[in-house]
């Protein structure tokens, strides 16, 4: 290790980090500026659950070129939460939902992922996709598109499901523990479960 372990790699090191100390900061009070300017704090979203949204995208994806990937990460999780809170209590009507399906669908051309997390909500009452619709952003925003034949794909469909099933659980189980005590829930295996090992090793 005498090749790398001297005070040269050392201060390289230094460097870099402080760089991306930097650059996380700046994106940081950036995130903190669209906050303010649109009023998230109204809608019960608060700064440590902003924050908390971006740490867990920086410590995934930190290098400095992955900007775009750590903003969408941060606002998209963000921005689930209030929807959820809306459309899941019970003084919101019927009416009241598709009145603001209505309104989202014809608020922007390009908001096709959350178009259909939201249309599970409407046609199935499930708050269930949070995990493909953060994927789906993310990969849009780096700039890699998905074709539609891949994502009609059975395989591609099954996998997808089994991650949101997998992801929803887990949440389950997080908002479950209370202090040291934590309540059981269901880890049964749904249908679909042995099939994703042999997906991920065979590659098939």
């Amino acid at each position: 290790m005498h090749y790398v372990n001297n005070n040269i790699y050392l201060e390289l090191a230094k460097l870099d980090y402080n760089k991306c100390q930097a650059l996380h900061h700046l994106e940081w009070n950036n995130i903190r500026k669209w906050y303010g300017d649109s009023n998230l704090g109204q809608f019960g979203i608060s700064q440590r659950s902003l924050l908390f949204a971006y740490f867990l995208a920086t410590a995934s994806v930190f290098e400095p070129e992955g900007a775009n990937v750590r903003l969408a990460w941060a606002k998209t999780n963000t921005m689930i939460a209030p929807i959820k809170s809306y459309l899941d209590r019970e003084r919101t009507s019927k009416e009241q939902r598709i009145a603001f399906f209505h309104d989202f669908r014809n608020s922007s051309s390009s908001l096709g992922y959350w178009e259909m997390w939201l249309m599970k909500w409407q046609d199935e009452g499930v708050e269930q996709g949070e995990a493909e619709l953060l994927v789906s952003t993310i990969n849009l925003c780096a700039g890699h598109r998905v074709s539609e034949e891949i994502l009609s794909h059975a395989e591609y469909q099954c996998l997808s499901e089994i991650t949101n099933k997998v992801c929803y659980q887990l949440r389950e189980y997080q908002d479950r523990k209370v202090g040291d005590l934590i309540f059981c829930i269901s880890l049964h295996a749904p249908k679909g479960y042995n099939y994703l090992p042999r997906t991920l090793l065979c590659g098939t």
